[in-house]
This record gives structure tokens, sequence and C-alpha cells, in this order.
């Protein structure tokens, strides 16, 4: 990060700089407090620097108001006045401190040293099994002291939790014992955690206020009589050609994307959140379109949001105004009983959020709380009470495919330009407009199955041509990507799936798919990227397995609330093992269960748990609906890509990011309709399937 505020000569007669001119004490003085703030608050940043050392650049340039020496090579006054700050002094920051002996200073007594914090918690790390006796470590005055023994009959390296929840601040630490004894300590690690016991009763006291207001104003909206003015504008909308009805939200959405200008943007938001409100339903298909179009961006206002986002808020809204204003018999989307699935969704909500307040990054948290499980939680919502017609929920997918589709083309035809693809390991990987291609892997083997179960149980002869051609480009990219664990792990699982079907042409199908696939696999291992796949002492493989001890330790000092949702990056510092440095800046564990442990607690483990056995049961029961039935495609469908998702997150990404956390929800959505289905047109005299959905 670079740094820095202007200051310029009072009698200077260059060009005037754009950016203003402090005086040169202001201009200190506010760099000192950027210096403070990135210690106290930011201990992950690994280098901050200020702009100009001494720019090369004419005697007008303003620039150098920024410089730390001028143009004869003289100190600046705020280089002068930086001298402390710059030199760290001796406070310890939040974060890992290994040099410790360099921040101690005499105490009063003889045989004690003493070291200075800013923070909350103090964690130090000792080397026992060196000398006999112990240390007497105390904080301040008025708190508890602690007793270090180090005697051990072995040497080992043991963290002693010092004291937590002190007042955010600067702390003195005191520690009693002779040098050898002293000299036991190697590294002190330093916590900063927010406990605003206020911030909980504003929460729970907001949150049961706006229930309050909402269902009161909902009672009282009800009985407006402008609701009928509603009903008639929504039989005008509802009367037009399908075509007339799509053309605005088609322009809407065109200006959002596509519009260079900020006001134009909004013009366009505000047309599509109108057309929304005449077609919820319609909304919900935009939303489940814009599923793998989630790394695109739009600048709205206050800041930037993915499509994603953006077309579920807008039908959500549409969702909540209709069911104010419709008629009760015109009721739009049916209330559906409760399953296991649907509390175990509630309850994921809950811990995030619980988890989320107490963690140390509070902030990058909850923009993570916001954006991975209670947005996608809402579109589980929608899609949960999505009008039982099965046309309309196959509409629904085929938004989601359509999509998918035209991520997969976009990939293909950047492919051969040398644009969207990125040179790893002697090979050239497609990524479309995505970041990594790893990414746009993990969800083009997810909408591989559904193209390929669509194909196979389609409802009708065009969806499954729709599925069946559109599965060639959708495979071709994802093979592009050159993804070691799509290829070896989330395909070939999802792959084996209809073999546990019992279908005897399913069966070879898959298995031709699979000797093909081990085929194709020969001459890549060739390649320097599969060749040092399995070197455990180099590359990829290394790097996992110390990463996965790191996330292993991070994990016993943290087990049961974890580190807080998006905290791993900040924590990984101090947990990095030798050898693995090359891979500092990591957001995830890159495994599925220490990624959920880590972010949720031990809960999250079983929450994980409870998520796939209430989805692979529900997959059990739609057995019973006809295999030409497109929900039940749609359930093998998304069953295949579950079983991707468990295969390679185990390796890498699972849930935590946008669109894979929106493709669960959908999952989990859609395999809870076929028992409501099943319970409307079952027959009573089908013992065994009434038993099932009547459960």
């Amino acid at each position: 990060m670079a740094s820095g505020w202007c200051a310029l000569p009072s009698d200077w007669k260059g060009n005037p700089s754009p950016q203003g001119s402090d005086v040169p004490f202001v201009q200190a003085g506010r760099l000192q407090n950027a210096i403070q703030r990135v210690k106290r608050e930011w201990p992950w940043m690994g280098l901050m620097c200020t702009l100009h050392l001494q720019p090369d650049a004419a005697p007008d340039d303003p620039v150098w108001g920024y410089a730390l020496f001028d143009a004869w090579g003289v100190p600046t006054p705020l280089l002068r006045q930086l001298h402390e700050p710059l030199g760290g002094g001796r406070v310890l920051y939040p974060g890992l401190t290994k040099d410790i002996a360099a921040h101690f200073y005499a105490f009063q007594d003889e045989e004690a040293v003493a070291f200075s914090f800013w923070g909350t918690d103090l964690v130090m790390d000792v080397q026992r099994g060196l000398v006999d006796g112990g240390l007497a470590v105390s904080v301040d005055d008025g708190y508890p002291g602690v007793e270090i023994t180090l005697g051990a009959e072995d040497e080992e390296l043991d963290s002693v939790h010092v004291i937590e929840g002190l007042p955010k601040g600067l702390h003195r630490v005191v520690v009693r014992g002779e040098e050898q004894e002293v000299g036991t300590v190697r590294a002190v690690r330093v916590g900063c955690r927010r406990r605003d016991k206020a911030l909980w009763r504003n929460v729970v006291g907001g949150l049961l206020a706006l229930v309050c207001l909402v269902v009161v104003a909902f009672r009282l909206a009800r009985g407006l009589p402008w609701r009928s003015v509603w009903g008639q504008v929504r039989g005008w909308w509802d009367g037009l050609p399908v075509a007339l009805q799509w053309a605005p939200v088609l322009l809407s959405a065109s200006l959002i994307i596509l519009s260079p200008v900020g006001a134009a943007r909004l013009v366009g938001l505000g047309l599509y959140g109108l057309c929304a409100l005449f077609g919820p339903q319609r909304a919900l298909l935009v939303s489940a379109a814009c599923i793998p179009l989630a790394p695109f961006h739009v600048s709205l206002g206050p800041g930037s949001f993915s499509l994603v986002e953006v077309a579920l808020l807008v039908a959500l809204g549409a969702r909540l105004w209709n069911r104010l204003l419709c008629p009760p018999h015109e009721d739009v989307s049916p209330m559906c009983h409760l399953s296991f699935l649907d509390l175990v969704v509630f309850a994921f909500v809950l811990l995030a959020t619980g988890t989320s307040m107490v963690a140390e990054y509070r902030h990058v948290a909850l923009r993570e709380l916001r954006v991975m499980v209670v947005e996608p939680a809402l579109f589980y919502a929608l899609v949960r009470t999505w009008p039982t017609d099965r046309g309309e929920r196959l509409n629904l997918l085929d938004a989601f495919w359509i999509s998918a589709l035209g991520v997969a083309l976009y990939g293909l035809v950047r492919y051969p330009q040398g644009t969207g693809v990125i040179e790893a390991g002697g090979l050239r990987r497609a990524r479309a407009f995505y970041g990594s291609p790893n990414n746009l892997a993990l969800i083009m083997e997810r909408a591989l199955p559904l193209g390929l179960a669509m194909a196979l149980w389609g409802h009708s002869r065009a969806r499954r041509w729709l599925y069946g051609l559109g599965a060639l480009p959708v495979a071709l990219v994802t093979l592009l990507t050159f993804s070691r664990a799509s290829w070896l792990l989330g395909l070939p699982m999802a792959i084996l799936l209809p073999l546990l079907l019992g279908d005897k042409r399913l069966r070879w199908i898959a298995l031709g798919l699979l000797l093909a696939g081990g085929l194709l696999m020969v001459p890549l291992f060739r390649t320097e990227r599969f060749a040092s796949l399995l070197d455990p002492t180099r590359g990829t493989l290394f790097l996992r397995l110390r990463l996965w001890q790191a996330a292993w330790n991070m994990i016993q000092d943290h087990p049961w609330l974890g580190v807080g949702l998006d905290n791993f990056l900040y924590y990984y510092g101090d947990y990095i093992l030798p050898g693995a440095e090359v891979e500092r800046w990591l957001s995830h564990p890159h495994n599925l269960l220490l990624d959920f442990w880590l972010r949720l607690g031990v809960g999250g483990i079983v929450l994980l748990i409870a998520f796939l056995i209430g989805f692979f049961k529900r997959v059990h029961r739609s057995r019973f609906i006809s295999r030409r039935d497109g929900l039940y495609a749609g359930a093998m469908g998304f069953a295949a890509g579950m079983v991707a998702f468990i295969a390679h997150g185990s390796v890498d990404s699972s849930y935590f990011v946008t669109e894979l956390a929106y493709w669960f929800m959908f999952a989990l959505a859609w395999v809870n309709f076929p028992a409501v289905v099943e319970r409307e047109s079952a027959p009573s005299n089908r013992r065994g399937v009434r038993d099932l959905t009547d459960r």
C-alpha cells in the first residue's frame, strides 16, 4: 500500500499540486496516524510505502511535496518527524513478533524485563525443556499474573495464553525471571478483539423493532383500497405479449452492465426494479441466470455490487411487494411446510451471524456474512417458495443453464485469442472473465452434470437437445481450464454417480467417459503442471500439506468458534510454515472441512454434515418421481454436482465463493421440491410414496 500527503514549501514557485498542500507538521501528523492505524488494525499488511523517496522529476513538479529527501539529498522535515514511527519504537502491535528481545526494556527489579503492546489479548510462545524454573508474567496493575513452568522432559514450543479481554489500548507486561529463563520466550502474539456488549443489544433490539414494524405495515397495507388498483395494473401488464414484457428487462439489464455513466446505470436499475414488480417470477429467473455471472460487478451509487446480488435483492423486493399488494386468493408465493433443510439453512445463518459478531476482523466477517450466507439463504427461500408448477420450476433451471452455457462459449471464443487465459505450467488455461481458471472450473463442473442429466431425462425433446448440445462446450471449457482437482476429483466423482443408480445404460456411458478421460490424462502427465503433482517435496502437493498443517494448528488455537468468516487471511501469517511463504496471501485453507471449521467453528462442521445428509436424503426420495419428469433430472444433476462439491472441495474452494454459495443453496432448494409435488399427486394406494412425503 502506498500512502502520503503533499506538503510544498511556503515559497513554492512551481506547478500547484492537484491534491492540495499541507504544511510539513500536518503532513507528518497525517502519515504518523496512518502508520499507527496500519499497525493496530491491519497487521496482515506486509508493506507500506511512502510515495517518493527522492523523485526523478523536474524542480517545478509538485511531486516533490511527497519526498523524504530533497533534490540535494537533504532529509525533508517529513523524514525527520517520522523517524520514531518508522523505527517502530518498542510497542508491539497486533500480530506475531518473533524478535521479542529487541522490544524488552529494563524494569525496576533487576530480575525483570518489560515490554508494551497495543491490543486486547496476549499469547507468549515459550520453549520448555531448556531450563528448569519458571517465569512470572504480569500485565498492568490489577490483573492476575500468570506463572509459566519451563521444566519438561522433552523440548517443546508451547503457546501460553497470558490474558484476554483487556480494554483496547496500550498495556505494559512485566516478565520476571533469570536471564536464561527470560531467553526461553521465543515470540509474542498480540490480538485486538472488539467486545462490544452494547452492539448485541442494539442488533437484537433493532431486529425486533424491524420485525414489529414490518408486521404492522404488512397488516395495514393489505387492507388499503389501492391494492385493487395494483391488481388492475398487473392485469394490464400480464395481458401484454411476452416479448414486450421481456424487452424493458433486457434494456435495463444492458444499461446496468454496459453503460459507462453512473447515472445511466441507476436509471437502468430503477427501470429493472419496476419491471420486477410486475413480474417477480421473472426477476427470480434473472437471479438464477446471474449465478455464473457473479464475478461481474457494477458500480451503483455507494459501492460496487455483483450482478447476482443486485438481481437477488430486486427479486426479493418484488416478491415482498406482490405479497403485500396482491389479493389473498392470488398469492404468488405459496407457503410450504418447513423441512429439515429449511431448519439447517436457518441455523447456518444464525451461526454465521454469531461467529461474525465475535470475529477479530469484524468488518470483513460481516461483509462475507452478507454476500456468502444471508443473500444465498434468501435465494434459497425464494426458490423454496417458488410456485409449484413444474414448468415454472424448469424455467428456473433453464435460466441457470443458458447463462452457464454463455459463459462457456465466451471462454472458448476468448481462448484462441490469448485473452481470457493464464499461462501456467507450460499450458494455456482458460478462465473467461473469472479471476482464476480454477474458479471457472468450479462453477462449470457444477453446471455440467445438470446438462448431462437433462440430456438423459429431460422433460421434452427440445430440452434434451438444448442441454445435450450445450454440455459439449461446457465440458470443453472445463477441460481447457486444466484444473487438476477438476480433472482428477470433481468430474470423475460426478461421473461415477450414475454407476450407483443401477441403470445399465448409464453404467456404460459413465465407464466410457472415465476411460476417455484417463486416456486423455496420459500425455498431460508429461507436462510440468501435472508431472509434479504427486511430488510431496515441492510444488502444489507440498504447499497443500504445509497449508493444511498450518490450518490444523489454527484450529487447535480456535476450536469452538473458529477465526470467523473471511478472517483466515489475517491469521495465516502467524501460522505459515517454513517453505510455504510463496503462498502467504491465501484466504482459505483449500479444504472443505477445515474451511467450515475455521470460519464457523465446530458448529460449522455439524451444519455441513447436516446439509449433506438432508440433501442426499431428499435425492434418495426423488426416485419416486418419473424419470421423464424434469424434476428428477434436476435432482440427479444437482446430486452429481454435490459429489463434485465434496471431491473438489477436499483440495480447493467449496462454498465460500459467491457463485458457489448461490449454486449450493439452489441445489438444496431444488431437491426440497419433489416431495411437495409427490404429496399432491401420489395416489393413496402407493403407501411407500405417501409415507415418505408425509414425513
